[in-house]
């Protein structure tokens, strides 16, 4: 039923647009199929980190946490803003919050999806800030300030570095354990 009504709305934008010219006919369009999917995604995600744990949750601290009920949070994706609940976590000993909801959608400590955060790397590893927010937004239609495309760019280059940091000591291991299995194996 929600799905006829947005296609219904997308119509009337059209038929508004009729008589304009082909870019705005296609901003309409696109605008209203992006809002469409918004509203999709947000349905998708009721529920994503909220309820009940069949496991305590800890804190980094090692006590187990107490829920504080459910916590609203918008996200800005690929396809507009999104709002969804979660439960939200608080450690008696050290206070501090975990959001478990906001860990299964990689979105902890900020309010741009994983999809956003790639796209504006991609566009601000290539042009200067100022300009990734402007193609973002005539392209992507992501409204995104200069000030975040950089804060978004350089949060993506220290996960990265972090990631390649992981990997090498994964790779200096095996490599260190590798002749001892040969030897072992091979019984030499």
């Amino acid at each position: 039923m929600e799905k006829d009504r947005e296609i219904a709305r997308i119509g009337q934008a059209v038929q508004r647009s009729l008589g304009v010219d082909l870019e705005s006919l296609e901003t309409a369009v696109r605008t209203a199929a992006l809002a469409a999917g918004a509203k999709v995604l947000e349905a998708l995600l009721q529920g994503v980190g909220a309820g009940r744990r069949h496991e305590a949750v800890h804190c980094t601290c090692g006590k187990a946490m107490a829920s504080r009920g459910l916590r609203e949070k918008t996200v800005l994706t690929l396809l507009g803003e999104i709002r969804f609940s979660r439960s939200a976590y608080q450690c008696p000993a050290c206070a501090n919050t975990r959001y478990p909801g906001d860990e299964e959608l990689d979105v902890v400590k900020t309010r741009y999806s994983p999809g956003v955060r790639r796209l504006v790397a991609d566009f601000a590893c290539e042009v200067p800030f100022k300009r990734a927010s402007q193609q973002l937004k005539a392209g992507a239609a992501l409204h995104i300030s200069r000030k975040d495309c950089e804060r978004i760019a350089e949060g993506v280059g220290e996960d990265m570095a972090r990631w390649t940091s992981t990997e090498r000591t994964q790779l200096r291991w095996a490599a260190g354990v590798w002749p001892f299995l040969v030897f072992f194996l091979l019984g030499f």
